[in-house]
């Protein structure tokens, strides 16, 4: 990704608005943070022409919480997101938010509706194309991808997402396929890795998915690899990964920034 969106400090997440007011198509959202890790904000990159050349923190993101994992929906209108916002009807913790854009600028957040939220924390949504939203509910013990479907304009009852894996692994960053064809999330724990990679799971009907498949050394890398998105016509795998990038010499021991990529989707599904 252009330099507008990958800099010398940590960037992550990433997602793409593809239609929708010319103002902002092609706006791609992200989470950049400090050299620590320590304050974390919630970024918009807009197309100038051919190229991204510049990036804007979002007007709502403040320094008091930590707005991350954004998700735009196709238009541009609608922006998701995890934050540590506090509300007197939502527990503590992280939830799931969205903000709507309209002609006078980004609206007030509010919390998603219906039983999305819990008493667990919930992070890294997606959704189809159908507006079905999948997303990762965890705590201490737990991290797993729960979906619920929109029926007539109210969200269902979320429901765990029923992969043949042993319960006791931990999963997250569920980005769905927009036409709900294929899965593809994180785990460090499914191949008992060191770092965190990506895979893959297709859709067998009924809440039923075949057996995950590793992407491969042409995404995955020793080091961590998260946040997938796949855009929206779904072309386009869109990713995290603190492989070696921009800042190529960073010390021994600690973490290392992430970079956002990108690669076709054809040239990595099964």
């Amino acid at each position: 990704m252009p330099p507008a969106i990958n800099s010398s400090l940590p960037e992550f997440g990433g997602s793409l608005a593809t239609t929708g007011k010319k103002s902002h198509r092609n706006s791609f959202y992200f989470n950049r943070t400090d050299s620590l890790r320590t304050l974390i904000d919630l970024m918009q990159a807009e197309l100038n022409g051919n190229s991204y050349l510049s990036s804007t923190r979002l007007p709502f993101n403040t320094d008091s919480y930590r707005d991350i994992d954004p998700f735009i929906n196709s238009d541009g209108t609608i922006l998701y997101f995890s934050s540590n916002r506090e509300q007197t009807d939502l527990s503590k913790g992280y939830n799931l938010w969205q903000v709507r854009l309209s002609d006078t600028g980004w609206g007030r957040p509010e919390p998603m509706p219906g039983e999305i939220n819990s008493e667990q924390d919930e992070i890294y949504c997606s959704f189809t194309s159908k507006n079905d939203i999948y997303f990762t509910r965890l705590d201490k013990h737990s991290s797993h991808i729960y979906y619920s479907l929109l029926k007539n304009g109210k969200y269902s009852p979320a429901q765990k997402v029923d992969l043949p894996i042993h319960d006791s692994i931990r999963i997250s960053n569920p980005a769905i396929a927009p036409d709900h064809s294929f899965l593809i999330f994180v785990s460090a724990q499914l191949n008992e890795l060191p770092n965190a990679d990506l895979y893959y799971s297709r859709n067998l009907g009924n809440n039923r998915w075949s057996k995950p498949i590793n992407l491969g050394v042409t995404v995955n890398t020793s080091d961590a690899e998260f946040a997938p998105f796949v855009s929206h016509d779904k072309k386009w795998l869109y990713f995290t990964s603190e492989r070696p990038g921009i800042v190529k010499n960073f010390p021994i021991g600690l973490r290392r920034p992430g970079d956002i990529y990108r690669i076709r989707l054809k040239n990595i599904l099964p």
